[in-house]
């Protein structure tokens, strides 16, 4: 799967010493016109997860940044609070381009 999306936070590095990973989450943007002729913009969050020798790629996965990502999906469907079926989408990463290391003004 091929992703292109902004970062919503600084990414972290999570897990264990034997099991460390690189977590960020990805904001991929979709927008549309609809049947009413009103335009739509529609954000998936993806949750990425990556191995890397170093943690140095810290200092460059920062909030804002857009990434293009590419990985293998996953997915977890779970009921929210409010009774709804929601759907939590995975990405293991398995390479990544910077697009802008400019960060997206909110």
């Amino acid at each position: 799967m091929n992703a292109i999306g902004y970062l919503g936070k600084d990414a972290e590095i999570i897990g264990t010493n034997e099991k460390k990973q690189v977590a960020f989450n990805l904001a991929v943007n979709k927008k549309y016109v609809n049947a009413k002729g009103e335009s739509i913009e529609q954000t998936t969050w993806l949750n990425c997860y990556c191995y890397f020798k170093s943690e140095r790629v810290l200092e460059f996965l920062k909030k804002g940044v857009q990434l293009h990502v590419t990985g293998t999906p996953s997915f977890a469907v779970y009921e929210s609070n409010a009774g709804e079926h929601k759907v939590n989408v995975y990405l293991t990463v398995t390479e990544f381009n910077f697009i802008s290391t400019e960060k997206k003004q909110s």
